[in-house]
Order: C-alpha cells, then sequence, then structure tokens
C-alpha cells in the first residue's frame, strides 16, 4: 500500500501539467458531487416523493433515477451481507 500524496506532491503535478491537474481536481469535486445526488435522490425515495418528480428535479432521466435507486440498495444489501457474516 503506498502512502497518500503529499502537499509537495500535489504542487509539483499543479507545476508540471496544470492542465491534468486541473482535470484531477474537478474530478474528484464531481464525483463528490454525484454522491451526494446519489444520496438525496435515495432519501427522496425513502421519503415517498414520487420518482417523476425527483428525475425532473436533478433534471435527469426517470431510468436514472430508478437506476440510482435500485444501485444504493445493491450497495446497502451488499453491505448487510458484509455485516451479518462478520
Amino acid at each position: 500500500m503506498s502512502a497518500p500524496p503529499s502537499k509537495f506532491d500535489a504542487e509539483r503535478d499543479r507545476k508540471s501539467d496544470s492542465l491534468l491537474y486541473d482535470i484531477a481536481k474537478h474530478a474528484k469535486a464531481a464525483a463528490n458531487h454525484r454522491s451526494a445526488l446519489r444520496d438525496r435522490i435515495y432519501h427522496a425515495h425513502k421519503l415517498g416523493y414520487d420518482h417523476a418528480v425527483i428525475a425532473d428535479t436533478a433534471g435527469v432521466t426517470l431510468s436514472a433515477v430508478e437506476a440510482c435507486i435500485e444501485q444504493v440498495e445493491a450497495l446497502i444489501e451488499q453491505s448487510d451481507l458484509v455485516y451479518a457474516g462478520g
């Protein structure tokens, strides 16, 4: 297992290729936002919001909302099985 990158490594990467550094930075931010959106979609589902309303509000398709909910439920089920086997 390798050590996490240091501040020096990040500064070196930023200076050596600022475009790739920006891509990596924005990709990480986007992943965090996708994760937050997925959590909120699932929470709205659990509260009983209509999936079409969630999709319209999020600016995505109904099938994307339903796929997101299925993905979260599969992750929860997998997590429950891991902890049950403990």
